[in-house]
């Protein structure tokens, strides 16, 4: 995260990660969605991570110095070579010899382009990058038998996921769920004795509540069978998923309703 701050003493707070273990849950006297209401302890963070951090004093240097600099820590460049046909005949140009600087290829055109900077002459070239067969742009680190191969592809700095389900949770839930079908249903009941913005508070604390219930409910499954209790079966996910979506589409309606009644009612 691009984030820190400086305590009492002068040292300087870097925050590393955010690691939360459910994306919201019930706030007591908020006004809005915070988010929906899921359990999701993987996003706790419990996994080996590795972090570089730079610092850099670029004063008096300008602002567009100063991002040079960083653009230039944070995205190493890749060192490849290849093998090409190329304008004057060779079938392999070096990447570094006593006249290139740097090389930078654009792989997001057909053919694609290779730029070299020759700091003798203070120039840059472009040619067309003709490999034997067209690599695989979305793995670029497997392209041997391409012509190209990358010689410091880097790795990813996160490890697997070490997290455990929390049972507690998924009971929670349960429980959670039962309590507020037993509001929803009080609610329903109550909604043909009452009329005017009452009526409408009242239909939006229930639409609010089964949508959070369909939530905890996908919540409960996806989380089942990512640790393994329950099999996945496609139809019984894709009919939840549809049925939230549904929800929340008439939930997210009657947000406006309520405010037109409470627009009225203030005038």
């Amino acid at each position: 995260m691009r984030e820190y701050k400086v305590d009492e003493d002068g040292k300087i707070l870097v925050t590393l990660i955010r690691s939360v273990d459910w994306i919201t849950k019930n706030v007591p006297n908020r006004t809005g969605d915070a988010g929906p209401m899921m359990y999701v302890p993987s996003a706790k963070c419990e996994r080996r991570m590795s972090f570089e951090i730079g610092f850099f004093d670029f004063h008096p240097l300008r602002w567009e110095d100063f991002l040079r600099w960083y653009h230039l820590f944070s995205m190493e460049p890749l060192i490849l070579e290849y093998e090409s046909e190329l304008e004057d005949g060779r079938e392999e140009f070096p990447i570094f010899d006593d006249g290139i600087l740097w090389s930078y290829i654009n792989p997001f055109v057909d053919p694609p382009e290779i730029f070299h900077f020759d700091h003798r002459t203070r120039r840059i070239d472009k040619r067309k990058l003709v490999l034997k067969n067209s690599p695989d742009l979305v793995n670029l680190s497997h392209t041997s038998g391409y012509g190209l191969r990358f010689l410091n592809f880097p790795e990813f700095p996160v490890g697997e996921d070490e997290s455990t389900l929390d049972k507690k949770e998924i009971e929670r839930m349960r429980n959670l769920i039962s309590e507020f079908q037993s509001e929803v249903d009080a609610l329903e009941r109550n909604l043909n004795d009452l009329e005017g913005l009452e009526y409408h508070r009242n239909k939006h604390r229930s639409l609010s509540l089964s949508r959070t219930i369909l939530e905890m409910k996908l919540s409960i499954l996806l989380n089942e069978i990512r640790y393994g209790l329950r099999e996945l079966k496609y139809e019984e996910l894709r009919d939840l998923v549809f049925e939230l979506n549904k929800m929340r589409s008439k939930r997210r309606i009657y947000d406006y309703i309520l405010e037109y009644q409470l627009f009225r009612e203030a005038r």
